[in-house]
């Protein structure tokens, strides 16, 4: 199998089991269900959030990871970790946008 072919599909489980991850999250918010902690690596939870906000803030946004050393681990839920990044990002792509778009006259 060609090695395009091969990260292809290695992309197309990942953000399947985003998605999963993402519906897991919405439902036990939408039921206001207890989340177990789980040890988390800070390094390998924002390189997975970064390939997915790689795709939704789109082509003309560079996003750059700067990772930490020795960070350790954390008990936490990812979920708000994750949507933290989202809201960031989000946040940020919005201000770069408005950016480019030309002032608004005065009223």
């Amino acid at each position: 199998m060609p090695e395009s072919n091969r990260k292809m599909i290695v992309d197309i489980h990942h953000a399947g089991t985003l998605a999963k991850n993402l519906m897991q999250h919405l439902l036990a918010f939408g039921r206001r269900q207890v989340v177990q902690p789980v040890f988390l690596d800070w390094n390998t939870t924002v390189n997975h959030t970064a390939k997915m906000l790689n795709r939704l803030i789109g082509d003309d946004v560079e996003l750059i990871s700067v990772l930490g050393r020795d960070l350790g681990t954390l008990k936490a839920d990812p979920s708000p970790i994750e949507q933290v990044l989202m809201n960031l990002a989000n946040a940020c792509t919005s201000c770069l946008t408005a950016e480019r778009l030309p002032p608004r006259p005065p009223t």
